[in-house]
């Protein structure tokens, strides 16, 4: 697989090790308006899938860092069904947030046992793996808009950005010119609601 497959696979599991809790948990009232949020904003498979490209934002760089982005799964052209627990309530989240210079910062909310409100936010922004770690810039390219992944020159794909809820396809060899993707991803903006450093964590 090429580097932007492999990069994102990192992005998405790296949550299951080496992971440390932040110091500013914000409780149960923030993993309850996510889900009230993720309840509002599913897209069906169908609806998905059928999305043309009608990306056209502009200013969205600093969309990207004003908000938090909680992942909500998507459809995985590889295997052709969606992610697990798809449109489904989640015992986690995976979080997403731009740090100094637009690199990606990964945290991740995990349920304590069956209580879904009751869990804790952890981090696994090391300074050891602070270089592996994607920079997103948003860039037009003839007429299209992308997220450029400036450490390894990589493009992620803007599909639409409506009501807080970006979509957005994973292509197979990272270029802006790729027609073959390995999935088509769902992020949703929500507000920043805890605090994070190199400092404090």
């Amino acid at each position: 697989m090429k580097t932007t497959i492999i990069s994102f696979l990192i992005l998405a599991n790296s949550m299951s090790f080496a992971q440390i809790e932040i110091t500013d948990q914000p409780g149960s009232t923030w993993y309850n308006a996510v889900w009230q949020k993720h309840q509002m904003s599913q897209i069906s498979k169908e609806n998905l899938l059928a999305m043309k490209r009608n990306f056209s934002t502009e200013n969205f760089q600093d969309t990207l860092r004003n908000y938090d982005w909680i992942d909500l799964g998507g459809y995985l052209f590889i295997d052709k069904s969606t992610t697990s627990g798809y449109n489904e309530q989640k015992p986690s989240y995976k979080i997403i947030r731009l740090d100094e210079g637009d690199t990606v910062l990964q945290f991740s909310y995990d349920a304590a046992y069956s209580q879904m409100d009751q869990g804790t936010i952890s981090h696994t922004n090391f300074k050891e793996t602070r270089s592996m770690q994607p920079v997103w810039k948003v860039k037009q390219i003839n007429g299209k808009w992308f997220l450029h992944d400036v450490n390894n020159n990589e493009y992620l794909h803007l599909i639409s950005y409506q009501n807080g809820i970006l979509i957005y396809d994973i292509p197979m060899n990272g270029k802006s010119s790729d027609t073959k993707f390995f999935s088509r991803n769902i992020l949703m903006a929500f507000p920043k609601a805890f605090a994070w450093s190199k400092t404090s964590n």
